[in-house]
């Protein structure tokens, strides 16, 4: 399966929590509720309304009167999310069918089925069987 390919809700949900169930993750609140956040908009069909200011009221708690221009809490939580995803798919979850990516420039996770994983060998099995 390539990164075209369409992953389910359900594994997108499952990829999410196998994250946020991380030692890496576990005593990071902000970049957890922040890739709470971007995941639950994707997976609720609102990817497209994120952007910094969204992200830093509802997922960090910002007041409505804060300014991107003058608090760059979001970008460098984006920046901690990023290292964090690279470490924990590097050492703890090294062997996930379905990785999280948060590309830079964008605030809209994209989940990747890792080729050889579970989900693409059911999809062989489907296919074969077809």
């Amino acid at each position: 399966m390539n990164a075209t390919q369409q992953v389910h809700d359900a594994d997108k949900r499952a990829a999410l929590e196998q994250v946020l169930c991380s030692a890496t993750f576990l005593r990071a609140s902000q970049v957890k509720n922040f890739l709470r956040y971007i995941c639950e908009m994707e997976l609720a069909g609102r990817a497209s309304a994120l952007h910094e200011y969204l992200i830093g009221v509802e997922a960090l708690g910002r007041p409505t009167a804060y300014s991107t221009d003058d608090d760059s809490s979001v970008r460098r939580r984006a920046f901690a999310l990023r290292q964090k995803l690279e470490q924990v798919y590097a050492v703890e979850l090294a062997d996930a069918p379905v990785r999280i990516d948060v590309p830079k420039g964008s605030y809209v996770p994209r989940f990747i089925p890792v080729p050889g994983g579970p989900e693409q060998e059911a999809a062989c099995r489907r296919s074969a069987v077809a």
